[in-house]
């Protein structure tokens, strides 16, 4: 097994000249239909700012070429990303995310039909009820329903709901959380439909800044919860992976996870990366778990997280991505076919391949979960009279086996298995605990604040839900004073403390800010002062905007990332600010990094990006030092090189500083303006100093 690199995106020649439209992203969506992959959406940055992408791409794998699908006039979803997209009957369906990093989540639903021509957005509105707003979380269609499952909520808590959206009949509907299930909802999980077992497979993500190893499954048709037996304590803790399982004859009954961030939240992980290229693989027959570190190609790495990918062909395909920076490659992951490997070892061997020997005719084939147990087949992990399925109905449905909730599949003395139908889901739990009154409310319950407890009546007393409280904060001073909250600069935003990763995965809070720092970190005066890019930049919350003059020089602004805010850092923090404000125009505004050329204002660059006869009386590769003998720090508002400062004793001094060397025997001090031990005098001013001398007169 191994990866390749099939595309990136093309140029910007070949995109119709738009730019930003081949740039990586993240937290997209790609679906199949026939031989090619739709992309739609995600999140990207460049030098100005963090936005969505538009554009709907296709890719065709006949011939690894990317294109722009013509799309018929008319209404379109606007930008988005962190949503879900399936596809159903030659349509695509698109539900929630975000549309924007500083606003709640979505809950539109879009369709686009792929088999018109050109390509048509249709908005769909519900006959009843409308859905619960979500991002991060996944949609899988199981007899033409959408099951949606958890993600993040309105107020940046996971929600805790299955919604279902009936396809046909334009309807949505939605369930509660059985048990101590409710207590494992997360965000950016995995969720893959088998068909052989009919079960939906939810794995992973991330709950309350924690990522989970847990694999549960969820069967739409009973709307029942089950866990899934844990196997191996070493599968990983991860969020933002992708899953994807067959069918395929070459990857047979094999869920498979690409990619994620996969820090264990036990395991110190100073100085390391938690985007992983091991490819996980679990053999739902057998019920357990494989794991292949797989090399680099050609210095193209698969570890990272918040791709996407699908199964076709027999393969994987993995696009974009975040691995510090946004990918925009197409990887396929292919597995060694089963009809390649002609002996029953090394059959057994091609562990990532889900392969199992026939022993009828010796013939190795894939794995396939409709198999009939172990005795027509030989595999190397189970080769056991039961295989140790996860659920008890996918036990019972096999002959001889039964299951235990303590020792799970395993043989049975009687005749006959007992009926699936005498496997029981988790119970219905009447009061669970949940943070977030607003998930209890839209859950159609009463939530208590006083227990935490989410109430299944009405008749209950219970109190109203508060608004978000953080993101009502529209300054920074007012949001690092809300406890649980943090500002963002970079964005803008007040954001909660304990949902921040899932909110903000790929570093678009760049720094942020807290009653946690020293004080003072809201200074109404801070982003002004200075007047040197490099300076403006290490300030929390400043940007530089440069003057044109292509000299370095311009203003530090209160700002983020997709520029200013107000008129100066004091009406920030004291009004919500006019986040729009045309203070500065796009290009001149830089929030990560400086112009090339800084010269301080008092030079122009060579084309090496060297300044050259810096002026007024400074010197150094930015002209950021007073020439010798000259002091100031030119690197503040309205700073000036003037003469050292020594009283006569000296001529050269600190640049920056003034600290002077003093240069005769005797005076000493920043000015050397007193005289050192062992001498008396007086160095001010220019005057001497003299050291004692002690002299013995003779007797004769």
């Amino acid at each position: 097994a191994q990866w390749q690199l099939v595309s990136t995106q093309p140029s910007a020649a070949a995109m119709g000249g738009l730019q930003w439209r081949h740039q990586g992203r993240a937290s997209h969506t790609m679906v199949v239909h026939g031989t090619r992959f739709y992309v739609f959406g995600g999140q990207a940055a460049n030098a100005l700012r963090f936005y969505a992408f538009e554009p709907l791409l296709a890719f065709d794998t006949a011939t690894s070429t990317w294109s722009v699908p013509a799309v018929r006039a008319g209404p379109t979803p606007s930008n988005r990303f962190e949503h879900t997209a399936v596809v159903h009957q030659g349509v695509m369906y698109v539900f929630g995310g975000r549309v924007d990093n500083k606003q709640p989540p979505v809950d539109e639903l879009w369709s686009l039909d792929l088999t018109s021509a050109p390509l048509t957005w249709t908005r769909r509105t519900p006959s009843d009820d409308t859905p619960l707003p979500v991002a991060l979380h996944t949609a899988t269609v199981v007899d033409g329903k959408m099951i949606v499952i958890w993600g993040l909520g309105v107020d940046d808590y996971d929600q805790l709901a299955v919604q279902e959206y009936d396809i046909a009949a334009n309807r949505w509907n939605r369930t509660l959380p059985k048990s101590s299930i409710s207590r494992l909802a997360t965000a950016g999980h995995s969720a893959v439909y088998s068909a052989a077992s009919g079960l939906i497979l939810v794995y992973g993500g991330m709950s309350r800044n924690r990522r989970l190893n847990s694999l549960l499954t969820y069967d739409p048709r009973r709307r029942e919860w089950h866990f899934h037996a844990p196997v191996s304590a070493a599968q990983p803790f991860s969020a933002l992976h992708s899953a994807v399982l067959g069918p395929s004859p070459t990857l047979g009954d094999l869920m498979v996870l690409i990619g994620g961030c996969q820090f264990n939240d036990g395991v110190s992980h100073r100085g390391t990366h938690c985007q992983t290229n091991t490819v996980w693989i679990l053999d739902l027959a057998c019920n357990k778990w494989l794991s292949a570190v797989v090399p680099d190609f050609e210095g193209i790495s698969s570890a990272r997280f918040g791709h996407t990918a699908a199964s076709l062909n027999g393969a994987v395909w993995v696009f974009g991505g975040f691995d510090g920076t946004y990918r925009n490659d197409m990887l396929r992951y292919t597995f060694a076919s089963c009809s390649a490997f002609t002996d029953k070892t090394t059959c057994l061997n091609s562990t990532s391949a889900g392969c199992v020997w026939r022993k009828a005719d010796g013939v190795c084939v894939p794995s396939n979960f409709a198999h009939d147990s172990t005795r027509s087949y030989d595999r190397q992990f189970c080769n056991e009279s039961c295989p140790r399925v996860s659920t008890c109905a996918a036990c019972n449905q096999l002959a001889n086996c039964s299951y235990d909730a303590s020792a799970g599949c395993s043989p049975t003395t009687n005749e006959t298995s007992p009926s699936a139908a005498l496997c029981h889901a988790l119970p219905e739990q009447r009061n669970f605990t949940t943070s977030s009154c607003v998930q209890c409310k839209q859950l159609g319950r009463q939530f208590n604040r006083l227990t935490r407890f989410c109430l299944p009546t009405a008749n209950e007393s219970a109190l109203s839900c508060p608004d978000d409280v953080c993101r009502q904060q529209a300054t920074c001073g007012m949001c690092i004073a809300t406890a649980g909250c943090f500002w963002c600069p970079s964005l803008q935003s007040c954001v909660q403390t304990s949902s921040y990763e899932a909110r903000l995965p790929y570093s678009q809070c760049l720094r942020w800010v807290s009653s946690h720092d020293v004080a003072g970190v809201c200074p109404a005066d801070r982003c002004t002062a200075f007047r040197n890019c490099s300076l403006c930049m290490d300030a929390p919350g400043c940007g530089w905007c440069e003057d044109g003059s292509r000299t370095g020089a311009g203003s530090c602004m209160a700002g983020g990332l997709s520029g200013p805010v107000a008129t100066n850092y004091s009406s920030w923090l004291s009004s919500p600010g006019n986040y729009t404000a045309p203070l500065c125009s796009a290009p001149a505004w830089h929030y990560t990094t400086c112009p090339p050329c800084q010269c301080n204002g008092r030079s122009t660059c060579n084309v090496n990006g060297t300044c050259f006869n810096c002026t007024d009386l400074t010197t150094g590769p930015h002209c950021e030092h007073c020439m010798p003998g000259l002091t100031g720090n030119i690197q503040v508002e309205n700073g000036t090189c003037m003469p050292c400062m020594c009283n006569g004793h000296g001529k050269m001094c600190n640049d920056v500083t003034g600290v002077c060397t003093c240069r005769d025997y005797g005076p000493t001090g920043d000015k050397c303006e007193r005289c050192e031990g062992g001498f008396y005098g007086n160095s001010s001013a220019g005057g001497l100093c003299f050291r004692l001398v002690h002299t013995t007169l003779n007797s004769d």
